[in-house]
This record gives C-alpha cells, structure tokens and sequence, in this order.
C-alpha cells in the first residue's frame, strides 16, 4: 500500500506513515523497518521484573530494563541493607522526601548501559512501578491499606512521585524509548472507586502529568489493570484506537511514541506477541488533571 503522507515530527531516516488503509508503520530507506526487525516473540511481560541488567534482547527486538527492587533502594541508607524478603521500613514516616533513584550506583550504571545500546533496531524498555507499588515495596502493604487517607500516606506517595518522574526523564535522556508503568498493589477492584481515586490514581495521573510533553520520541504504557482503573475513576480517557502494523504490540506501542503529542498509551499487555507481524490497536490515553483535583480536594477535606 502506498503512504499517503508522513506525519511531521518524526526523525529524517524512520517516518511513521499513514497507509492508505489507515495503518502505521516505520519506514526506513523505501523499506518497512518492521520486516528489518526481529519478531517479538519473547514476551515483554515475562521479561519485566527483572534485576534492571537489561533482558529480553538477543533477536527480540527489545530489552528490558530496571526494577522495583533496584530503585527501592534509594529509601535504604546504606542501600546495601535492603532484602527484598522484607519490607525494610516499618512506617510511611520513614518515606523520606527527596530520595534520589537516580544517584544509585546501580542506576547509573544501567542508564550507562541503556545509552550505549540504544539503537533504532531495538526497544529499550524501562519498567516502572507506580508510586504506591513503589510505596508498598518499601513498607508491608497491609499497613498502607489501613491509611489510605492518612497525611503520612500522601506525603509518601508525593515523595514517591517526585522521584520516579525524575528516574523516567532521565532514562528517556538515555534512550529509553517506552517506560512501561504497573501499580499492581492498588486498583478499583482492590481498593473502590472513590479510595482508588483520591490516593493511588491522583498520585500516578500527578506522576504521569510530570512527564507530559517532555518525552521526547518516548512513550509511556500504562498496563491494562491500571489504566482501566484510571478511565473508571475519571482520572484518563481513552482516545480513538491507532491501527500500527508491527512485529509485536510492544513495538506498535513504540511506533505511536513517534507521533506528535502521542504520549501515553494504555488498556492493552505489553506481553502480545503474534507469530508474524500484524496490525495492532493502540489505545492513546488523555489524562484528565481535573479529575485528579478533585481528588486531591476531597482527600484533603477528609471526605469519604
């Protein structure tokens, strides 16, 4: 099929294009540069978790990295001290502010490595916890459950934010090319609507809003679960699906950060996968900033 017309704002060797069909693809050279890549065979899904090395490449067509362990580290002095068999701080007092991911050794260290294998041939992926996972890795999360509307628990959450925002920045700057958000821990099935709202999901659309506009050719995907929870509670709304002919979802995923303004994508799993390249429906999410103001003021006034 011939292209109709590249969409502006994309780099001068890879151009998504308009299909006359309607569908997406990266071009190179003449060539369709999904047919270039390796397919997406592995799961990213499978991939995420792990010990932020880097997993996933060797012909996938991607590599994952980071952790929530690794970055939970940064709340532990000397970090040395932290065992993931243990929540290593016994109350949301003990959530400083102004942790910084990024100082880690072992962050720098991955950045560095994340930057020297960035290529146009290969994803790199950055997995991310929200911040009440990040919260809840760091204090056992039946006691967090208990002060869902506590002052200590939002200032947590803030200190949370703050720093997993500047962890995502500076990742894109490494050439992280989609960051891959779960708050597993906290949604509207296990928490309601209304607690869901006025803690977890204000505190990640405020973590997502920080990365808004500034990521560049990057992408943020928010995990089924988790975004499904966000448009329930009016914190997001789901934008018209993209049509992106790829080698797996994560790379249609990919092909959509390319888009002008196309910032967050979301209601799908990263672990969609196909035997051959086939078109995939990317679902674009507008966050709505209001709702999580609402929020904000009813947490504050103590309403329930």
């Amino acid at each position: 099929m011939e292209p109709i017309a590249p969409v502006q704002g994309t780099s001068s060797k890879h151009q998504v294009v308009i299909t006359s069909a309607g569908c997406q693809s990266v071009c190179e050279g003449g060539k369709d540069f999904a047919a270039q890549a390796a397919l997406g065979a592995q799961a990213t899904h499978a991939a995420l978790g792990s010990d932020g090395s880097g997993s996933g490449s060797g012909g996938s067509g991607f590599r994952v990295w980071g952790s929530t362990d690794m970055i939970a580290r940064a709340w532990v002095v000397p970090d040395r001290d932290y065992h993931r068999s243990e929540y290593p701080l016994k109350s949301l007092e003990q959530v400083r502010c102004g942790a910084d991911i990024v100082s880690l050794h072992d962050v720098q260290q991955m950045l560095t490595q994340a930057e020297a294998a960035a290529s146009e041939t290969e994803i790199q992926v950055l997995e991310l916890p929200g911040p009440f996972a990040l919260v809840s890795a760091l204090v056992d999360p039946s006691y967090l459950y208990g002060r869902l509307r506590s002052e200590q628990l939002r200032d947590a959450l803030d200190a949370a934010q703050a720093a997993l925002a500047a962890y995502s920045l500076a990742a894109v700057r490494a050439g992280m090319r989609v960051l891959s958000v779960a708050d597993p821990e906290s949604s509207v099935d296990l928490l309601g609507p209304r607690a869901f709202k006025e803690t977890c999901g204000r505190s990640l659309v405020e973590f997502l809003q920080e990365l808004s506009g500034r990521l560049g050719d990057a992408v943020v995907h928010v995990c089924g679960r988790t975004s499904h929870s966000l448009v329930v509670c009016g914190l997001a709304e789901p934008l018209p699906r993209r049509e992106v002919w790829a080698p797996s979802y994560l790379h249609a995923v990919a092909t959509c950060g390319k888009l002008p303004g196309f910032d967050f994508a979301g209601l799908g799993c990263l672990q969609q996968n196909t035997a051959r390249p086939a078109v995939y429906a990317v679902t674009e999410l507008r966050l709505l900033p209001e709702g999580a103001q609402a929020a904000n003021g009813a947490c504050a006034t103590g309403l329930s």
